[in-house]
């Protein structure tokens, strides 16, 4: 399985999980200029912003440690370029990031607030 494809089946696995936690997912792979946000969805009145990394090994260390300063501004700036398009001016957000561990098929860590917008 080439990167593309263990990167939508880790999303996809990331998807399941966080629609049985009630989430309401409202956009997968949203691009705004430069940066690609991988969820985007509801938990409650909080509009999450979410990158998942998916990793078959630890080779290259956990997913989280791969969202460095580079990609969170990337990341924000996406939230607030689908923010604009969608007149979300007021709403709460949040930027939490999904690991997922394709050799077990799950999601193993969700980090809420995991950077904050500055």
């Amino acid at each position: 399985m080439n990167t593309v494809k263990k990167g939508a089946y880790g999303e996809a696995l990331a998807a399941e999980y966080l629609k049985a936690l009630g989430y309401n997912i409202i956009k997968r792979n949203y691009r705004y200029r430069k940066s690609e946000i991988d969820i985007i969805a509801w938990e409650s009145e909080t509009l999450v912003f979410l990158e998942v990394k998916s990793r078959s090994s630890e080779k290259y260390g956990c997913g989280a440690e791969a969202v460095n300063a580079r990609k969170q501004k990337m990341l924000v700036s996406g939230a607030y370029g689908f923010c604009s398009e969608n007149s979300l001016f007021e709403c709460k957000m949040r930027f939490d990031v999904l690991e997922v561990d394709l050799t077990l098929n799950k999601v193993v860590r969700h980090i809420e607030n995991a950077f904050f917008a500055e």
